[in-house]
């Protein structure tokens, strides 16, 4: 018992918050130098400080972990970058930024996850950037109020949540790509859209060669109270966005306005309209399309054509 008290009481002492250097001699979060304290943030309870810096382009080198991010009044604008197959995870209370400026995040490359679990929240004032990446939402997580943009092929982007997080009053920007693949967000199991604005955008080219946006229900999610703009793509041929609804998803109070877009609640599933308001309007690419199969169900949804 005296030992796990010790250990415990160490453990306190030692815990690796710091502030990032007004000088700071390189641009990686992981060389303790660059640090105030000298030590790297990279624990479950630890916070990572940001204020005025002559290095605002941050980057992690190896998979890191804190409570919280904070950047302070006055602070500086950072970019702050995951590399390929690095994860940066917040676990604790998440990003607080309480400058005036906007903060930016970027996944940058394939496998490349900023992920946010247990109660965090990726704030306000917050930009996200997924350029080939990954952001995620786990446990009760939320989007609070940031911005995230999910890029299209080649730098193919994704935002994800899992569980009971919300999408809460954030933006999700689902890009087309200029081929294969748009941007993609995917709620599974109980998740919500909360209150959250969703901008789904057809492919980028003509003909048929550029991807589409796509957003995607699964489990039991939900699109809650959000606001859903899908619009067709970028002329003759191009790619429409598309949402889709599976398993017992529901649409909930949801708005869903297709500019050209395509709204689908598959066969197979008990997926629902529920009391959402769905609008279908033309778009660049000719008419929107809104389509029930199999054993999904309108509920008592408004249809608007």
């Amino acid at each position: 018992m005296v030992l796990t008290l010790a250990l415990g009481a160490l453990n306190a002492i030692y815990a690796d918050s710091a502030t990032w250097n007004l000088n700071p001699i390189s641009n990686d979060w992981n060389t303790a130098a660059n640090w105030t304290p000298a030590t790297v943030p990279n624990g479950p309870s630890d916070t990572a400080t940001f204020d005025i810096s002559n290095i605002t382009s941050v980057s992690i080198s190896a998979t890191t972990q804190v409570n919280s991010v904070v950047f302070n009044p006055g602070a500086s604008a950072f970019r702050v970058r995951v590399p390929a197959s690095l994860t940066l995870n917040i676990s604790g209370n998440g990003l607080t930024n309480n400058s005036a400026t906007i903060q930016n995040f970027v996944t940058a490359g394939e496998q490349a996850t900023i992920q946010f679990s247990q109660n965090a929240t990726a704030g306000s004032l917050i930009s996200i950037t997924n350029k080939g990446g990954l952001t995620s939402f786990v446990g009760s997580a939320t989007a609070g109020t940031a911005m995230i943009i999910n890029n299209g092929f080649p730098d193919l982007g994704t935002t994800a949540f899992f569980e009971q997080s919300s999408a809460g009053s954030g933006t999700i920007i689902n890009n087309g790509g200029t081929s294969f693949s748009g941007g993609l967000t995917e709620f599974f199991d109980t998740a919500t859209a909360g209150d959250g604005t969703f901008i789904v955008n057809g492919s980028a080219v003509q003909d048929g060669v550029g991807g589409q946006g796509e957003l995607i229900f699964q489990g039991s999610s939900t699109a809650g109270n959000g606001t859903f703009t899908v619009n067709g793509g970028d002329g003759a041929g191009a790619s429409n966005g598309e949402v889709f609804f599976f398993d017992t998803a529901s649409a909930g109070e949801g708005t869903f306005t297709l500019n050209g877009g395509f709204l689908f609640f598959s066969a197979g599933s008990a997926s629902t309209a529920a009391n959402a308001t769905l609008i279908a309007n033309r778009g660049p690419n000719g008419g929107a399309l809104i389509m029930f199969a199999g054993a999904s169900t309108g509920g008592t949804a408004r249809v608007e054509v």
